[in-house]
């Protein structure tokens, strides 16, 4: 799904030169060895209503493993940036039978909201990176509770840890996790009830700390010393 006359697609040419890449991609992908707290595996596979998924932009590498083990029971669609790169994130999600809304704060934000908003009545979920696509690197942007207020649907706070990987030289310092690492995962339902309590300064800077904590390497050390992080597996690869 896409609208506008400033969104960037591929060509034909590009999209054929990037299926030996997406065969890589694939590899790579199926080669990461996920783990995931009992609560993340539970909500994986049971149907619920629509949710607002968000994680930090540079954890975006190992999203595709989460959405082929969750797509069934949660149809899911992505928030893409309408622009040159979002054109090659785009194709790519779509070679993977990931769809996607395209538009982002700066460019066709208003009309791809509104396409998330019907598609969030239509029973579909919405994933977000809220720093994205160009910053600043863990800020959230009001579209994310715009949204989330708009349709009064619970956010989904994803946290992500990498074991091993390195880290790319862009504004986002994008984690790129090595071949067979090992990557942890848990996450936080955030209802509107939790993003207007009386001890959240805002809501904007109770989601921003929420991601932010869920995020954090001790976050990941406390459950990985407590024997709560299983195994995630997806048949889909």
């Amino acid at each position: 799904m896409s609208k506008g006359r400033d969104t960037q697609h591929l060509s034909f040419k590009q999209k054929f030169f990037l299926v030996p890449f997406l065969c890589l991609l694939r590899l790579w992908f199926k080669s990461l060895r996920l783990r995931g707290t009992a609560r993340l595996k539970k909500f994986l596979h049971e149907k619920s209503s629509p949710k607002i998924f968000i994680f930090w932009h540079n954890r975006l590498f190992p999203i595709t493993r989460l959405y082929e083990m969750c797509h069934k029971a949660h149809p899911i669609y992505g928030l893409v940036s309408p622009s040159k790169d979002g054109a090659w994130l785009s194709a790519i999600y779509e070679q993977l039978g990931i769809p996607s809304v395209r538009g982002s704060s700066r460019r066709g934000g208003p009309s791809a909201l509104r396409d998330c908003v019907h598609l969030i009545h239509d029973g579909a979920s919405i994933a977000i990176t809220p720093d994205g696509p160009r910053g600043p690197r863990y800020s959230i942007k009001e579209g994310t509770l715009w949204l989330s207020e708009t349709t009064h649907t619970a956010i989904v706070a994803i946290g992500i840890h990498f074991h091993h990987a390195i880290r790319l030289r862009t504004w986002d310092k994008f984690y790129l996790p090595l071949p067979f690492s090992r990557v942890s995962m848990d996450m936080k339902i955030l209802t509107d009830k939790k993003l207007h309590s009386p001890t959240a300064t805002s809501p904007q800077h109770f989601l921003q700390k929420a991601l932010f904590d869920i995020n954090k390497v001790q976050h990941f050390q406390f459950l990985e010393h407590n024997g709560q992080l299983q195994p995630l597996s997806s048949s889909l690869l």
